[in-house]
């Protein structure tokens, strides 16, 4: 008499005994369906390697898989062991696309390393990067695309911005070189859209474009106190925008943190307030107009440096330790001098004094 097949409910109607047992699939040779002391069923495959070792393989639980999608995952696994194979072939790993390795990037270099452009990087990303490339594999991404990628934002944008993009997309790609052992950047020497020897700004504003600003930030609330306080202190926007109360002492020493990077409202002009022949600025310019102005009236380059927040290289910035706070308070008394005289038309008639005069 021919055996019975299994079935769904047959399985499901096998008892548990005294020890665990197991039962043939008739229907699959080298399939079974055991039974545990507790009841628990669970599908398993049994056969051969070519070189003669008996191979068992759980197939999955019988209250998770039927008996049908038993046999099935069974017979390959019986085909493969047979064949010399494990019995289950290994999941591809899923490449990572664009966006993964940019999220990944962001973690690991920018957010890690502090970087004060991490809000403008990851807008950049997600204005430009992102939506044209974001679900590609990342290994995908050829020269060609990056071309095609600067051309659009060139024409949507202009050339700086392309560049933006482009010195974050050279980022990545260097950053995910340095964890893989072939992958090579698709991004060549030459794919900038500007002249790099013309794009270092050295706007600076003289006397008179001083004054226009000072007597417009006069009237022009907190933003222009913002203007006023960028000249006196050579300092970026975004450490002025997120001054607060607790950075100052009682005694009017100004701490600045090195990790805040708020943004402040940086980029609106003063220009309805000024004469009409005012040439463009940007608020950055006082900064490097105040580093100027300092050389003028007689600070020392090392100092200037130090009070702009600058790093000093070499052997100097590794062994000089000095905190160097009164040469900085001297610094920016001889800044508010020189403004001061600006702005109350007496520039012309200070004279300044050599730093061996002033020790006289």
């Amino acid at each position: 008499m021919a055996r019975r097949t299994l079935t769904d409910v047959g399985v499901r109607a096998l008892k548990p005994r005294a020890t665990r047992y197991a039962v043939a699939d008739p229907e699959l040779r080298g399939h079974y369906v055991r039974v545990a002391l507790t009841g628990a069923k669970t599908f398993l495959a049994v056969t051969r390697s070519p070189g003669g070792k008996q191979v068992w393989t759980t197939i999955g639980p019988a209250d998770a898989l039927t008996i049908e999608d038993a046999r099935t995952k069974a017979r390959d696994a019986l085909n493969r062991v047979r064949a010399g194979l494990p019995a289950f072939a290994t999941p591809q790993k899923k490449a990572d696309t664009v966006a993964d390795v940019a999220e990944q990037w962001l973690k690991r270099h920018v957010q890690a390393k502090g970087l004060r452009s991490e809000g403008e990087v990851t807008r950049l990303l997600k204005a430009h990067v992102l939506p044209a490339w974001g679900d590609r594999e990342f290994l995908s991404i050829r020269r060609s695309d990056v071309a095609a990628l600067l051309d659009e934002v060139q024409d949507d944008h202009g050339a700086r911005q392309a560049d933006y993009v482009l010195a974050i997309v050279r980022a990545i790609c260097n950053w995910f070189a340095t964890r893989h052992d072939t992958y090579q950047s698709p991004v060549a020497r030459g794919m900038r859209r500007t002249d790099p020897k013309t794009r270092k700004r050295a706007r600076l504003l003289d006397d008179d474009e001083l004054r226009a600003v000072w007597r417009a930030a006069e009237s022009s609330g907190r933003f222009g106190s913002m203007v006023r306080l960028a000249l006196l202190t050579a300092q970026r926007r975004e450490k002025i925008a997120g001054l607060r109360w607790e950075d100052v002492s009682l005694d009017g020493v100004w701490t600045v943190p090195a990790e805040d990077r708020a943004k402040g409202t940086g980029g609106v002009l003063l220009h309805a307030r000024l004469p009409a022949e005012t040439p463009q600025w940007q608020l950055h310019d006082l900064r490097r107009t105040a580093r100027s102005l300092m050389s003028r009236a007689g600070v020392r380059p090392d100092v200037s440096e130090r009070v702009m927040g600058h790093s000093i290289r070499g052997v100097e910035g590794i062994y000089d330790r000095h905190s160097y706070r009164n040469e900085k308070a001297d610094a920016l008394r001889r800044l508010s001098a020189l403004v001061e005289s600006i702005v109350s038309g007496s520039a012309g008639n200070v004279i300044q004094l050599s730093d061996a005069a002033v020790r006289a």
